[in-house]
């Protein structure tokens, strides 16, 4: 299998070690059957053959991929998981599920979800493919049974989890989770977290949490953990909620709304360049200036931002088509009007640009430090960088600057950490709901004109940790904390950085413990 097909399928298998470390904290009884539900190469499988000593008759391993099967001599079914016989009970289940998104989930986890009517369980329909594994994979383990577990980070980063982990904690006796900080498979970085659910059936649950970078038992210091804070995502990462109670505290979502950009659907075609605008002869004041990428949100204001960070979008109308038609038959010739996006539109060839531009933008992906730059040179942006309207038109401009400020302090960073998720290589992906409920410090108190040069300059320059720790101090100050308060937001945070981004990506707060 190439790496795209795995990469698209979410197919990753789980390496020799990582499989031997799983099955060595499962309980020590001998189980009658053990099922893989998404076997792959049979790593987990042999694992459990090599830890009890099974014979081929009680391994099961399923797969809808047809697979060689290698050193494996158990039993093996070539069949979408989803569509195997309930009646088929495990006293061990170990499984890595595959690493599909919710949107891309098949439609047989979700019939199957339909017809189940799971009791006191309701999902969310962005969930990814691990839930619908999980949730079957209950209906296959027996009474007191095992079921131990390979997942992505999401299992504590999205908010639907949370139901997930109640129910789970509904239904084990024992639950350890250990959250893995470094990379363990070798073809994708995908941070993962370890659950062994022990006894099912037992309600009365006791949560047993860690957290390590790597898969040594010497690192291991299991902590036993309340079930309250397994329902809570701080908790999981190891650190402490934020508790000040400063008056100007609120969601980010109390001021803006966070919508997607423009989606073109052929960004080549509709975003040009001044030298390519110069080439087909359009005139920049007829098109509409636009942000197309992440890094370009590199400065507080748009019109700092510089000028090979701003494109330009074409605005084809009915009154203009005539001037566009060689180049949309250009554009045709290679298909751009048969992409999804544009065949939704009237006009294949014509934007719906919004009446109102956005009042500023926010990074969509942040490999280290996520930053909101007011519009004042009213830009748009495509869907690679996030819209901000504010709800008050009037919000004075020392209230944007104080969003802004805040947003760079580790007082939000900590819930940045928290409410996004990583994706790819360590990067933080913010989606739009995790940004509303992003916490932000905006008092009345009019912002020093100097903060926010200095600032402003130091993120500009590239700096822009350096801009994090002026921006802390000044909102730090501003809310009068104390020292213990502040220790504990910028430990919290360069502990939720470190896990992130790896060791010696700590910011120096100058906070002497």
């Amino acid at each position: 299998m190439t790496r795209l097909v795995k990469h698209r399928n979410g197919v990753f298998y789980t390496p020799a070690e990582l499989a031997t470390y799983l099955l060595s904290h499962c309980p020590d009884g001998k189980p009658r059957r053990v099922l893989d539900p998404a076997c792959g190469e049979f790593s987990l499988l042999m694992a459990a053959s090599k830890k009890y000593g099974l014979s081929n008759e009680q391994l099961v391993g399923c797969d809808k991929r047809r697979i060689r099967k290698n050193n494996y001599s158990g039993e093996y079914c070539c069949k979408d998981f989803f569509k195997f016989e309930d009646k088929e009970e495990f006293d061990l289940i170990v499984t890595n599920p595959p690493y599909v998104k919710g949107d891309r989930c098949p439609k047989s986890c979700r019939v199957w979800y339909a017809e189940r009517k799971l009791e006191g369980f309701t999902l969310s329909k962005r969930a990814d493919i691990w839930v619908y594994f999980i949730l079957k994979c209950l209906d296959h383990l027996a009474d007191s049974g095992t079921l131990a577990a390979i997942l992505p980070w999401s299992f504590f980063q999205t908010d639907y989890s949370l139901e997930v982990r109640r129910y789970l904690a509904a239904h084990f006796k024992r639950i350890d989770v250990q959250v893995l900080t470094t990379a363990h498979f070798s073809d994708t970085p995908q941070k993962v977290v370890l659950l062994w659910m022990v006894g099912k059936g037992d309600s009365r649950t006791e949560v047993r949490y860690c957290c390590s970078d790597n898969l040594s038992d010497d690192a291991l210091r299991f902590v036993k953990i309340k079930n309250e804070q397994w329902l809570d995502a701080c908790s999981l990462r190891g650190v402490k909620p934020q508790s000040a109670k400063v008056s100007g505290v609120s969601t980010f979502g109390a001021y803006c709304d966070v919508k997607i950009g423009l989606v073109p659907g052929a960004t080549k075609f509709f975003v040009r360049t001044k030298d390519q605008l110069t080439d087909i002869k359009i005139k920049p004041c007829e098109c509409v200036k636009i942000i197309t990428q992440c890094k370009s949100i590199s400065a507080f204001d748009v019109s700092r931002i510089p000028v090979d960070g701003v494109r330009y979008a074409l605005k084809i109308t009915a009154k203009n088509v005539d001037r566009y038609r060689e180049l949309i038959a250009d554009a045709e010739a290679v298909d751009y009007h048969k992409r999804s996006h544009c065949k939704n539109r009237k006009n294949w060839y014509s934007l719906d640009f919004p009446e109102r531009v956005p009042d500023a933008f926010f990074t969509y992906r942040a490999s280290s430090v996520p930053l909101m730059t007011l519009n004042d040179a009213a830009v748009d942006c495509t869907n690679s960088v996030h819209r901000i309207f504010l709800r008050d038109n009037d919000l004075s401009i020392d209230k944007r600057r104080w969003l802004q400020i805040s947003m760079l302090s580790a007082y939000s960073l900590f819930d940045f950490e928290l409410k996004a998720r990583t994706y790819g290589k360590n990067v933080l992906k913010i989606e739009p709901t995790a940004l509303r409920n992003v916490r932000v410090y905006c008092p009345d108190t009019p912002v020093r004109r100097e903060k926010v040069e200095e600032i402003a300059g130091l993120i500009e320059q590239g700096n822009k940790e350096a801009a994090v720790v002026v921006a802390t101090a000044y909102v730090f100050d501003t809310m009068k904390l104390s020292k213990a308060k502040r220790i504990r937001i910028v430990d919290g945070y360069n502990r939720l950085r470190v896990q992130r981004m790896g060791a010696g990506n700590e910011i120096d707060f100058g906070l002497e413990t």
